[in-house]
């Protein structure tokens, strides 16, 4: 369990790094094509193209690092108040109801990709099916966290593969 948990931290860090690039590169580029359009009234012909896709693996990573962190949207004011072992047994639903959807979106992603597989963009020379490689990636990324906090539900442990662990771990 010590060796999945430093897996699990260090794709962690990974994902954080990997979406902040993301976001610096989305910043960056709009910004320099910003200037380039106003001052010298012409931009990079792939800098649209670019700020785009980096926009989309910002948003997708975040949606890893949302499942992952259990911070997406929630209304938790009627479960709070049903008993531990209720509650439990609906986060176990919620938790396979997720998987479900995941595995949906992972599903879409591949049609998608096979759709645009012979399609290129006109401004990167790039297949245009990267934005949905990048969905399926993110989507198996979804599913390996979802089912971790669905071990981790299952077990009723909610720090099971958290920093906390590895902490209490050290102590025994």
């Amino acid at each position: 369990m010590k060796y999945f948990r430093k897996i699990y931290n260090g794709l962690c860090d990974v994902l954080d790094k990997i979406a902040t690039v993301a976001m610096m590169i989305v910043f960056a580029v709009v910004f320099v094509n910003v200037v380039l359009r106003y001052l010298f009234k012409q931009s990079f012909a792939w800098s649209d193209e670019a700020a785009r896709y980096a926009f989309i693996v910002m948003c997708l990573f975040g949606m890893v690092i949302a499942t992952r962190d259990k911070s997406h949207f929630s209304v938790t004011m009627v479960i709070d108040h049903l008993p531990g072992i209720v509650q439990r047994i609906l986060h176990v639903i919620i938790d396979v109801t997720c998987i479900v959807l995941i595995v949906f979106l992972i599903k879409g992603g591949f049609q998608m990709s096979d759709v645009l597989s012979d399609t290129i963009t006109p401004g990167m020379q790039i297949p245009s099916s990267f934005r949905y490689w990048v969905l399926i990636f993110s989507g198996f990324l979804m599913l390996f966290y979802e089912i971790c906090i669905l071990i981790s539900d299952i077990l009723g442990n909610p720090n099971l593969f958290s920093e906390t662990a590895q902490i209490e771990e050290k102590g025994r």
